[in-house]
């Protein structure tokens, strides 16, 4: 991987595959990988969770509270990012820019 030649560590390269949306890049373990799958569809497809999707959780590793957490830390993120849009904020350009790097 082109960031590890130059001399990244594996944390920055997966924070910069995880920016980008790069997920298989990334190199999660199973757990965490499940986590972010779970929350992707929280997020994309709310109406569209079962129990079968805490389940798996579950399976994976992760603790009632964890999920809990998680579910809720997701949520309260989309109640954010639908206020932003309502009222038209913008992120800062600083942070854009050092997204796209």
């Amino acid at each position: 991987m082109f960031l590890r030649s130059q001399g990244q560590d594996q944390y920055a390269v997966a924070a910069k595959s995880l920016a980008r949306g790069e997920l298989d890049a990334a190199g999660l373990d199973a757990a965490d990988r499940a986590l972010l799958d779970y929350a992707h569809k929280l997020t994309t497809t709310p109406a569209e969770m079962t129990v079968d999707d805490t389940t798996g959780l579950h399976a994976a590793g992760w603790t009632d509270e964890q999920v809990w957490e998680a579910t809720f830390t997701v949520s309260i993120f989309a109640m954010f990012n639908r206020m932003a849009d309502a009222f038209g904020l913008e992120p800062p350009e600083n942070m854009v820019t050092a997204l796209n790097r």
